[in-house]
């Protein structure tokens, strides 16, 4: 993952074997959820992040591969609110013609992987795209100042209920959960179609 190399992605600066450590650059504002928890933003700014999001995403997409792990505190805020995707531990590298990985070395598991992934642990792209639909979703709510301590609680419900409230989420992307979450992967939209869709909010 060394080799990565984009603007909304973040750089890994050196490894210490000894130790095994990395070092990465520095994002004055650290993680989103912390962030977002205790400010204040502008709309513009807000959805400019969405996008920067999807343009470190996008990135990952051609390259094939999978983040596994997209969640706000796994992107990280610097001094200008631009924000960058960063903890790879889980990241994976597609080379199956079908743009499947199966996980062969234990069970992943987690709020942002999709049930049917769970069960089966096969990952792709579109995989990442459902991350990325519940990571909106925790963006606008913390952003109308849900509680952060309250995120868990909710996210433990959404698993068995499948329902998200969208208080004070405009409708048209509410909508646009359905399409981002689908629960068949063939069928959620890549990211450059997501990019023109959140552009249209800046």
């Amino acid at each position: 993952m060394s080799q990565l190399d984009h603007k909304n992605i973040i750089k890994m600066l050196s490894f210490v074997p000894d130790s095994m450590e990395i070092v990465m650059e520095f994002m004055e504002n650290k993680r989103l959820d912390t962030f977002l928890e205790g400010v204040k933003i502008d709309k513009k700014i807000f959805y400019n992040m969405i996008l920067d999001i999807i343009n470190g995403m996008e990135y990952l997409e051609q390259n094939k591969i999978v983040h596994r792990d997209l969640s706000p505190r796994n992107i990280f805020v610097g001094s200008n609110m631009e924000c960058k995707i960063g903890d790879f531990g889980f990241a994976v590298k597609v080379t199956r013609p079908d743009g499947i990985y199966k996980e062969e070395h234990g069970k992943l598991t987690g709020h942002h992987i999709p049930q049917n992934v769970l069960i089966s642990q096969e990952f792709s792209t579109k995989t990442d795209i459902w991350s990325f639909g519940l990571l909106v979703w925790e963006m606008h709510y913390l952003k109308f100042g849900g509680p952060l301590f309250m995120l868990m609680p909710i996210l433990d419900r959404f698993k068995f209920s499948g329902e998200l409230p969208c208080e004070n989420i405009p409708r048209r992307i509410t909508n646009y959960f359905e399409h981002l979450m689908h629960v068949d992967p063939a069928r959620r939209p890549p990211f450059a179609e997501i990019k023109k869709f959140f552009s249209s909010y800046v």
